[in-house]
């Protein structure tokens, strides 16, 4: 009869092993990247891109712009010099408590868009939480229309950027009919 008493959970050992679950699980940081904006379509046949080559100091945009490459030309599609179109990128990264805003907030408009909601840091966390943006625009080397931009984003532990899955959603939105 002792034995079976001392084997049954007690308020304490059911608190405990819920702060031990939350701790195995780890941090909840991570999220998968999101196609959050699209913007025009591409030339159905498009064949051969000029990619904007990044300056050698600019890691983040190096890794995005080898990721990009390789997806693009893992779809068929040639980097060249003297393609017709154009693309350019961008990737930023950010605090995950700092929202970003559609306009300048209480300078052109008091209630302004929310693009990118906060995430405050929670105790829980095994990292500082970061957004990492990431966006791809292809315009028309010849008039310099804009063919078609894409964003997308994501957010994880500093350091830990989901780059490729980014440059595979941005190349598949710019490729996409």
């Amino acid at each position: 009869m002792n034995q079976l008493r001392q084997n049954r959970p007690t308020p304490a050992r059911s608190w405990i092993a819920a702060l031990g679950a939350a701790c195995v699980a780890g941090c909840a940081v991570n999220s998968p990247p999101v196609l959050t904006s699209s913007v025009g379509t591409a030339p159905p046949s498009i064949s051969k891109i000029h990619l904007v080559e990044p300056d050698a100091e600019k890691v983040q945009r190096g890794e995005l712009y080898s990721a990009i490459a390789q997806e693009l030309r893992g779809r068929g599609v040639e980097i060249a010099e003297d393609a017709d179109a154009v693309a350019d990128f961008a990737i930023s990264v950010s605090p995950s408590p700092v929202g970003l805003y559609a306009s300048e907030a209480g300078k052109s408009d008091d209630q302004p868009e929310q693009i990118a909601t906060t995430r405050k840091q929670r105790w829980y966390d095994a990292c500082e939480a970061v957004r990492v943006q990431a966006s791809l625009v292809l315009y028309n080397r010849g008039n310099g229309e804009l063919l078609k931009s894409s964003k997308a984003e994501s957010m994880g532990c500093e350091g830990d950027m989901p780059v490729a899955e980014l440059a595979e959603l941005l190349a598949d939105d710019l490729l996409a009919d």
